[in-house]
């Protein structure tokens, strides 16, 4: 799940910073469906592959 985080106000606790965006990797098993209403839900989205960078990261 992505997040972009507004300068100077970091990210949520407990989630991951990479190249001014806010990663956070959950461990639970989910539909696609379900992946994205809790993304909605913690003010995120679904990642999508946007760089090379963030995909070596991730």
């Amino acid at each position: 799940m992505r997040f972009r985080h507004i300068l100077g106000f970091g990210c949520p606790n407990g989630w991951l910073t990479h190249s001014n965006k806010c990663y956070h990797f959950s461990r639970e098993t989910e539909t696609w469906l379900g992946a994205t209403r809790m993304c909605e839900f913690m003010k995120g989205t679904l990642v999508e592959i946007e760089t090379k960078d963030e995909n070596d990261y991730l």
